[in-house]
């Protein structure tokens, strides 16, 4: 039924929830797992000369390790994963991060670091921005 799995992942709680079902529906349907991470440069700015760079590589470094756990998570659970790291809007990286593998299904936290709402507002707007499924967890 799942081919290809796109779960986007900011390390928050949620994320982590959202990672463990993806590789969970993944050993169900013997899926590969694509995790993402993206670096929002709408609150960062794209790295130049200043402090800004240092704040970009700082994320960098944090998805970094963000999607090492992914890759150790998939590892033990004898899942096929591939990860991402992109720069821009969450969730126009998000939507074409999908397009790129050619997601069945977007996995995402219902809120990741900075929930202010019942349902995140990234979460909100890769639902507003795509036609494929989206489960939110």
């Amino acid at each position: 039924m799942f081919r290809n799995i796109l779960v986007a992942t900011d390390g928050s709680d949620h994320a982590k929830n959202a990672v463990d079902y993806a590789c969970h529906l993944a050993e169900r349907y013997e899926s590969t797992v694509h995790a993402v991470f993206v670096v929002d440069t709408n609150v960062t700015g794209e790295p130049a000369l200043s402090s800004g760079e240092v704040l970009v590589s700082e994320l960098e470094d944090y998805g970094r390790d963000v999607l090492d756990e992914v890759l150790e998570t998939a590892e033990y659970r004898a899942i096929d994963c591939e990860i991402a790291r992109r720069h821009g809007t969450p969730h126009e990286a998000i939507v074409a991060e999908a397009d790129d593998v050619d997601a069945d299904i977007i996995v995402l936290g219902y809120q990741g670091t900075s929930a202010a709402s019942a349902v995140g507002s990234t979460a909100s707007r890769v639902m507003r921005a795509t036609d494929r499924p989206v489960l939110t967890v």
